[in-house]
């Protein structure tokens, strides 16, 4: 322990002494521990390290939903969260700050098109690819997000209208006004992680694309106008 240099070079995440002992200085470091490991750990989380945020997990409870959020923002935003995830899971220390039935394989697809598009990692996108249609409000209550997460998260999985690759034009448009097109990419985005894959990339680029150029149209007339066409001023 005495630099940590051998650690770094072989991407070992470890606690510096005893584990129980720095965890019980500070709870938060169970959650460090996973999110360190998802940036720069390689092959399996220490072991002793592991053991004793099992141990401690029911001490999480203590901390606020703004600490809880932060980590795994953070954690999220790693070029591949879902092995961390899993092991949280199987550890039952991921269901006390993410809890119920989430979709990994949705998110790590996501995962996979960041590095294939070079995207940039979005940790409010990949949280919502784990949740299911209509949990947006709970998950940004249960964490107090801002509002602006908030609102994301419950716009991408409010309930309604089917993303599909093989959209029409027209069908494009109207969903581009009634979402935004910043909601609009985000649901392509995610119905695109869900999608078999067999299904072609270029389809679902050429949304993407769609919603980039387009531009929400204005109504022509005006009040004025229809004055001016002889219709009498009033409701």
């Amino acid at each position: 322990y005495a630099t940590g240099i051998e650690d770094l070079i072989a991407g070992r995440v470890r606690f510096m002494g005893d584990p129980a002992t720095r965890i019980a200085e500070d709870t938060l470091r169970i959650l460090r521990l996973f999110r360190f490991h998802a940036w720069y750990g390689k092959g399996e989380i220490d072991a002793a390290a592991l053991r004793a945020s099992a141990a401690a997990k029911d001490r999480l409870a203590t901390l606020s939903a703004e600490r809880i959020a932060k980590e795994m923002l953070r954690l999220l935003d790693a070029p591949r969260p879902a092995p961390v995830l899993r092991v949280m899971a199987a550890t039952g220390i991921l269901p006390l700050v993410l809890p119920g039935e989430l979709d990994m394989a949705r998110l790590e697809r996501l995962c996979e098109q960041d590095g294939e598009n070079h995207t940039a990692p979005d940790a409010i996108l990949r949280l919502a690819a784990l949740l299911k249609e209509g949990d947006g409000a709970d998950m940004a209550r249960r964490w107090k997000l801002s509002n602006a997460g908030r609102d994301r998260l419950e716009a991408v999985l409010a309930p309604g209208a089917r993303i599909a690759s093989h959209l029409k034009a027209p069908d494009v448009r109207r969903l581009l006004y009634r979402m935004g097109p910043d909601i609009f990419k985000d649901r392509v985005r995610l119905a695109w992680a869900a999608a078999p894959m067999s299904q072609p990339a270029l389809a679902w680029r050429m949304l993407l694309a769609m919603a980039g150029i387009w531009e929400r149209p204005r109504f022509a007339l005006s009040g004025r106008a229809v004055m001016a066409a002889g219709v009498p001023e009033g409701a």
